[in-house]
């Protein structure tokens, strides 16, 4: 529901410079349709904490020292989802073939690499100002190999790159975003301002090069450049974005 935030004296181990920053509503439910959005009105005006919107499942990635005592937290929404097969045979009376009954191994895993938070935060521990920069990534059975995203810190600017469905740059109408699952894949890069504005942007298709950028092994080599690895089956290939 929102952030918090403490810095600890390791001497006398106090504990000070304590803030708390809620999220406000349109933050909270940005993601959500028009009916979704309004049940979470109605129930954060009854109090329904229950019911009330909230971000959920963020791995808490990062945070990058400010030159001025602050502090840049970033986030991603990860979580994993399990789906289990049925193996029934209506011929072994509803047990499966090797008469057991209730589930097989079948086991199908769902990874989710979703929406990233930057949260800026000021060197006495108010919070300046919360980004988020949307994207769905969903694959299964793959660890989340091509999914994810790389970090570049470039002056006061901070720069993510990730893979993205090459049909969210087409220029539509439709505000939803569309999911990546490793077909349609372009490298998108997402510009986080010193305001705290996030510019996304389509840099290049993987079709024009055949392969699928990693972006979890992508790293910032120098105070302007990132190496990107990217591969396909047996065939791999380096490359450097300039900043």
């Amino acid at each position: 529901k929102g952030t918090f935030f403490f810095r600890v004296n390791i001497t006398n181990e106090e504990i000070y410079a304590k803030s708390f920053k809620e999220f406000d509503f349109e933050f909270l439910t940005y993601h959500l349709s028009d009916n979704a959005r309004e049940r979470a009105r109605k129930a954060s005006t009854r109090n329904d904490v229950e019911k009330e919107p909230e971000l959920f499942r963020y791995s808490l990635d990062d945070l990058i020292l400010r030159s001025d005592g602050g502090v840049l937290l970033i986030a991603e929404q990860y979580y994993v989802q399990e789906y289990y097969v049925n193996d029934f045979d209506p011929r072994f009376g509803g047990v499966n073939r090797f008469n057991r009954t209730g589930l097989n191994n079948n086991i199908t895993y769902e990874y989710n690499y979703n929406d990233i938070l930057v949260v800026n935060i000021e060197p006495d521990g108010d919070i300046a100002w919360t980004s988020s920069i949307p994207k769905q990534q969903v694959t299964t059975n793959d660890g989340g190999y091509y999914s994810s995203y790389a970090k570049a810190t470039i002056r006061d600017r901070i720069y993510l790159v990730f893979n993205d469905n090459s049909r969210n740059f087409g220029g539509s109408s439709n505000s939803s975003i569309l999911q990546f699952n490793g077909r349609n894949a372009t490298i998108a890069i997402s510009e986080v301002l010193k305001s705290g504005k996030a510019n996304t942007s389509q840099v290049l298709s993987n079709e024009e090069v055949r392969l699928i950028t990693r972006p979890k092994v992508c790293r910032q080599v120098n105070p302007t450049k990132m190496v990107v690895y990217g591969e396909q089956a047996a065939k791999f290939r380096f490359g450097v974005i300039d900043f």
